[in-house]
C-alpha cells in the first residue's frame, strides 16, 4: 500500500513538526522562569503550529491579491501545518499519564 501524500502537504507537515518542536524547546527553556506547569506545552504546540498554518495561508491570500494565481490558499494546508503540534501535544499527554 503506498500512501499518495501531495508534496505541498508533506512540506507543510515538516514545517508543523519544526514549528512545534520550536515551540517545545521555548516552553521548556522559559518555564523555570514562569513556574509553567506540564499542562502549557500541551497548548503551546497546537497553539503555536495552529498560528503558524494560518499565517501561511494568509499570507498566500494576500500574495495573490497582488500578483493573482501565485500561490493556492488551502484549508488543507493549514491543518498539515497545524496536524504536528496537536500530534505531539497528544503523545505528550499519554507520556505523561503513564509516569
Amino acid at each position: 500500500m503506498t500512501l499518495n501524500i501531495p508534496r505541498d502537504k508533506m512540506l507543510h507537515f515538516v514545517v508543523g513538526v519544526v514549528v512545534a518542536s520550536f515551540a517545545l524547546i521555548v516552553w521548556r527553556v522559559l518555564s523555570p522562569y514562569f513556574h509553567a506547569d506540564r499542562a502549557g506545552v500541551l497548548l503551546a504546540m497546537p497553539l503555536a503550529t495552529f498560528v503558524a498554518g494560518v499565517t501561511k495561508e494568509f499570507a498566500d491570500w494576500l500574495d495573490n491579491q497582488s500578483k493573482p494565481g501565485t500561490h493556492t490558499v488551502s484549508v488543507g494546508d493549514a491543518l498539515a501545518t497545524f496536524a504536528p503540534g496537536v500530534i505531539l501535544s497528544m503523545i505528550g499527554l499519554l507520556a505523561a499519564n503513564f509516569k
